[in-house]
């Protein structure tokens, strides 16, 4: 218990102190041949401050799944640790780093990205990195079966029968948590609700997914993004050739298709759909025009068609940009140096300059990265300084908390007393009064998400009891009705096994099997009586992390 708590402390003090240099996060990428899709990306991902300070901490050393066979044995993580190091804590006067370590392990993970070193996309190396790193990190070391069994489809339609929309997304977020449990899926994974309605008998097909990007479409009559928001969540007449297969009217269908925003992430990825197959010229061609957005305080809960437990304001922190044609053109990124009120930079390849904010988002933008902002919270330079001028006062108030970390329990320093918060603003170790900084109360912007910690997710923590007590008792039935099943086979079995002649040789051991069986039977009843979830090897999550269970 001591280690752990010296390890606690030891990182909590890594969270709150990131030693960075004054070039940090100015460090252009060396281009490796038609790479610049690449850099683009990773300059992207580098600059978001949450991934950054996660892989500067090592926390993923702590994570790391090297007996993954769909990751890369956490040599993609390694690889992406050292690249943030290099743009965050370079040496004095370095200007550019050599990204060829991250290449070649993604190159291992994705070949198809850099054969014959050829111009690809940069939203799909992104979605292929990504995947990478979630595999790398992802805790849960056991996984169930790939897929959920049509059974257990069956039983969780069963179970949410009746319970509403909410409880049916949560339910479904707990089985994508069963599979993927990691850093990524905390940061950058929301939920979309799928609807399938049939226009003849009115039965509707509902499902909820997880997502990690939003393809956006876009034409050239729009003039901003939220614009293509609002179309990418319009209901589709499925007619024609894409008619529905209506389970209730057993044939094709008209029907109407509705995709809706039903959680957001802390860390939301849009992708603008600018190229377009063009049947006639059978080719992709570019829209781009260009689209205005509100790069802070951008709200977006009118968006989304359930409630967002930490709110849907948000900030835009880095943007992928494409210059020229499809299977052509050159990428660059625009990016936030030290998070949501840093200055704006701009990275071609090699070349780090400084930017304006009026030409962030333009015909060019093609990803755009926007970080959840927490809200009712002050700056926290403004906090620690009204927290010290009111405990020179003697006033109290409601207690600081900083929130860049994954839970409550790192903002406190271990062995600290209960009534004091470290001035983390200061850096040094000072204390103020706890509650000094009136009507700090906010959202926080990440949570640690898993099948142990459930209120952590994004749903209100009484849901996901319900939805917990739910799958335990649905397995339990599902137990019994197992084992009576199961009853009446071996009975079966039994009836028709033909008897042992008394003369046989083996009589002797198989009396002496008999009596020993005998007196087993007289201590517990046969393993096809007992009716526990641990004889049957039902197995329930306990408070371990990496998918441990225990019987």
């Amino acid at each position: 218990a001591e280690v752990a708590r010296e390890e606690r402390e030891a990182l909590w003090r890594k969270q709150q102190r990131v030693d960075v240099a004054d070039n940090a996060g100015k460090i252009g990428l060396t281009n490796l041949g038609n790479t610049c899709f690449m850099n683009a990306g990773l300059q992207c991902l580098c600059h978001l401050e949450p991934l950054t300070t996660y892989f500067l901490c090592d926390q993923h050393e702590k994570e790391v799944n090297a007996s993954n066979p769909l990751g890369c044995k956490g040599e993609l993580a390694r690889a992406f640790a050292e690249l943030s190091r290099a743009l965050w804590q370079p040496e004095p006067g370095e200007l550019v780093f050599n990204p060829k370590q991250v290449h070649q392990k993604l190159s291992q993970f994705a070949p198809h990205l850099f054969e014959g070193f050829e111009q690809q996309d940069v939203q799909e190396f992104l979605a292929f990195c990504l995947d990478g790193l979630h595999e790398d990190l992802n805790r849960v070391r056991e996984r169930p079966s790939a897929a959920i069994s049509e059974r257990q489809a069956e039983e969780d339609m069963r179970l949410a029968s009746g319970r509403g929309e909410e409880f049916a997304a949560a339910l479904a977020w707990y089985r994508h948590l069963e599979q993927n449990k990691s850093f990524l899926v905390d940061l950058l994974q929301g939920q979309l609700r799928s609807s399938v309605t049939c226009r003849t008998c009115g039965h509707r097909s509902r499902r909820f997914d997880p997502f990690l990007y939003l393809s956006l479409p876009i034409s050239r009559s729009m003039s901003s993004v939220t614009e293509c928001i609002e179309r990418y969540a319009e209901e589709e007449v499925l007619q024609g050739e894409e008619q529905w297969c209506c389970p209730k009217c057993e044939t094709k269908v008209d029907a109407t298709k509705k995709i809706d925003l039903w959680k957001l992430p802390p860390v939301l990825v849009l992708h603008l759909k600018r190229f377009e197959f063009d049947a006639a010229a059978m080719t992709f061609k570019k829209t781009d025009n260009r689209l205005s957005m509100k790069l802070s305080a951008l709200d977006l809960s009118d968006y989304c068609a359930s409630p967002q437990r930490d709110g849907a304001l948000y900030d835009v922190v880095c943007v992928a940009n494409h210059a020229g044609a499809f299977g052509c053109g050159h990428y660059t990124a625009c990016c936030r140096v030290g998070g949501s009120g840093g200055a704006w930079y701009h990275f071609n390849d090699s070349i780090c300059s400084p930017l304006t904010g009026r030409n962030i988002v333009t015909k060019e933008t093609y990803v755009i990265f926007l970080v959840r902002r927490e809200q009712n919270r002050k700056p926290i330079a403004d906090v620690f300084k009204e927290a010290r001028l009111l405990a020179k006062r003697g006033e109290n108030a409601a207690p600081i908390d900083t929130g860049v970390a994954t839970s409550a329990a790192v903002n406190r320093k271990p062995g600290r007393d209960a009534n004091s918060t470290v001035d983390m603003a200061a850096g040094n170790g000072s204390t103020v009064p706890r509650g000094a900084c009136r009507g700090a109360a906010r959202r926080a912007l990440l949570r640690q998400q898993s099948l142990t910690l459930p209120e952590n997710w994004p749903y209100p923590p009484d849901l996901v009891d319900a939805v917990l007590d739910a799958i335990a008792a649905g397995a339990a039935s599902t137990t019994e009705a197992e084992i009576s099943e199961g009853n009446e086979a071996v009975d079966a079995l039994e009836a028709r096994l033909p008897m042992v002649a008394a003369s046989s040789p083996l009589d002797s051991v198989g009396d002496a099997a008999s009596s020993e069986c005998a007196a087993r039977e007289s201590e517990e009843p046969p393993l096809k009586r007992q009716s526990t979830l641990e004889a049957f090897g039902v197995k329930r999550h306990l408070g371990g992390e990496g998918g441990q269970t225990e019987k």
